[in-house]
């Protein structure tokens, strides 16, 4: 009886699994006839018995690769996802057409339209822009070389709501964009001119004038600087970020004329003024006495300062945070001390090239500067092992001499979780020190990274073949280094000399910190504390 009993109810069970599976092959085909999908019979869709609405909420959690299928392919144009078009991730695979559809399919929801390096749009796909996407605010266009003048500035005139352009290094004319923006953009906040082709002071003076509230610009590689055109820029009330990075004619006088009116001085935070070879201290006096809000100051590069300068700079200027003095040949062991005295909210320091300094001076600034959590070092030849030393003992010491002397244990800021220092081209500091220092330091609970080269010292042997070839690479670059500045070193004034070496710093350090040295390196990690870093190249 039993056995009967147990087969009647198989025999029910799978008659109602054969009429569920029957009806919901009848749901199916009924979403197939509405939405023209392709659906596996033995499957059961929950994604299609959702709504459209539904769905497109789930689509903004995903990745731009994460949306596939045909349903999804229709829900991926809906324009409510393109608020914010960045094609950073895939605008080398993306072509022009697809960019096309997909600008046109945000519409009016697009506000924020990242196009850099998108070299295959063209004008007609920046007309079709301005017509379908009027709410944009923020626009970037750097890199973009197949643009023209005449469709730029139709696709600007139609943005009335613009707040952030950059067009940096564009090949076509920005002279009448400066006009447009002037004259339709005139809410314009943020503008970005750097290295862009047939620009003059003029026409950065018609767009300081249209536009009032600018709180950033940056005109790096301005060729031609006028007085009048420093006497607009300070009239702007909200101008907080200014950028003047090698602009071949600037010099004290128009440094000066910044802050010629003392009523209506800008409230900088930032400011650049790198690799300007005609200014001088006087530069240096301005900037400390009206610039009181400064927070980071670029100044690489500019060979004409003297220590004298840069003391009365920090003296002055307390609230600095970041500060670039690359290349400064004037920085030494007295500067450095006074940033250590007055400079307490600095956090990040280059001192690249400043091969006057030396242990005394860096450790001073890493005792008194807790802030810090990032120095550059490299190429700074008198500094040695017994700054490492000098390292390990500062930031293993609980009780650091300060507060010693405050007797204010209490009251102590405690330093970053993680600190960087480049040692890249310090030849008197081996691998094996900066290993020993990781390993010290990381007994202590401190995150700290150090990076420097192998190759300086016979007692570095290669520990494996990829060190070998790392070792090589170094001293290929460093008879490189070594032939230019034999080279160049007998040239008038040393002009040739400078430009060079810039160039050749330049491209070093921006190789290294683009690709964060991924490629040939070591990380060590103490074991089982998962805290130091050390990375030797």
């Amino acid at each position: 009886v039993h056995a009967v009993m147990d087969s009647a109810i198989d025999l029910i069970d799978d008659f109602k699994i054969q009429r569920g599976k029957q009806k919901m092959i009848q749901y199916n085909n009924q979403i197939d006839s509405n939405m023209n999908l392709i659906i596996d019979r033995n499957e059961i869709c929950h994604f299609a018995k959702l709504s459209l609405e539904i769905k497109i909420k789930i689509f903004k959690y995903l990745e731009i690769s994460e949306i596939v299928c045909r349903e999804w392919k229709m829900l991926a144009f809906d324009g409510s996802l393109w608020s914010n078009l960045d094609a950073t991730s895939f605008y080398q695979s993306i072509s022009s057409h697809q960019l096309l559809k997909l600008s046109k399919s945000a519409g009016g929801f697009l506000q924020v339209a990242n196009f850099r390096g998108c070299i295959q749009l063209d004008f007609q796909h920046i007309r079709e822009l301005a017509r379908s996407c009027p709410n944009i605010h923020t626009l970037n266009l750097s890199g973009c070389r197949s643009l023209s003048n005449g469709s730029v500035n139709y696709l600007l005139s139609q943005l009335h709501n613009l707040r952030v352009l950059d067009v940096s290094g564009s090949a076509f004319k920005v002279n009448l964009t400066c006009q447009t923006l002037a004259k339709e953009c005139k809410r314009l906040k943020k503008v970005n001119l750097n290295w862009c082709k047939d620009i003059n002071s003029n026409d950065v003076e018609v767009l300081v004038n249209g536009c009032q509230e600018l709180a950033s610009l940056k005109i790096n590689g301005l060729g031609e600087i006028s007085e009048s055109l420093m006497l607009k820029i300070a009239k702007l009330p909200e101008l907080k970020i200014l950028s003047m990075e090698s602009c071949s004619t600037l010099s004290d006088d128009h440094v000066s004329a910044l802050f010629k009116d003392n009523s209506i001085v800008p409230p900088l935070t930032h400011l650049n003024l790198s690799n300007n070879q005609l200014i001088t201290d006087g530069s240096l006096k301005d900037i400390a006495d009206y610039c009181k809000t400064l927070t980071h100051l670029q100044l690489n590069g500019c060979t004409n300062f003297t220590d004298n300068g840069f003391l009365y700079l920090a003296s002055k200027c307390l609230r600095l945070e970041a500060l670039d003095v690359e290349d400064c040949p004037c920085i030494n062991d007295e500067v450095l001390q006074s940033f250590a005295a007055h400079l307490s909210n600095l956090k990040t320091i280059c001192l690249s090239y400043c091969e006057l300094i030396s242990d005394d001076g860096v450790t001073a600034l890493i005792r008194e500067c807790i802030n810090i959590s990032h120095m550059d070092l490299d190429h700074c030849m008198l500094l040695t092992e017994a700054l490492l030393e000098n390292i390990t003992r500062i930031l293993t010491d609980d009780k650091s001499l300060e507060y010693q002397r405050l007797g204010d244990f209490n009251s102590r800021t405690k330093r970053p979780k993680h600190i960087e220092i480049d040692l890249s081209d310090c030849r008197n500091i081996s691998g094996s020190a900066i290993k020993e220092t990781i390993r010290k330091v990381a007994d202590n609970g401190v995150n700290l990274e150090l990076k420097g080269y192998y190759s300086w010292h016979a007692s570095n042997n290669s520990e494996s073949d990829d060190d070998e070839i790392r070792g090589t690479r170094n001293r290929s670059w460093i008879r490189n280094n070594r032939f230019v500045r034999r080279l160049t070193q007998d040239m008038p004034e040393g002009s040739l000399r400078r430009q060079l070496g810039a160039a050749l710093r330049a491209r070093v350090r921006g190789a290294i910190r683009s690709t964060r040295r991924t490629r040939d390196r070591a990380n060590i990690t103490t074991a089982g504390r998962g805290i130091g870093q050390c990375t030797i190249l």
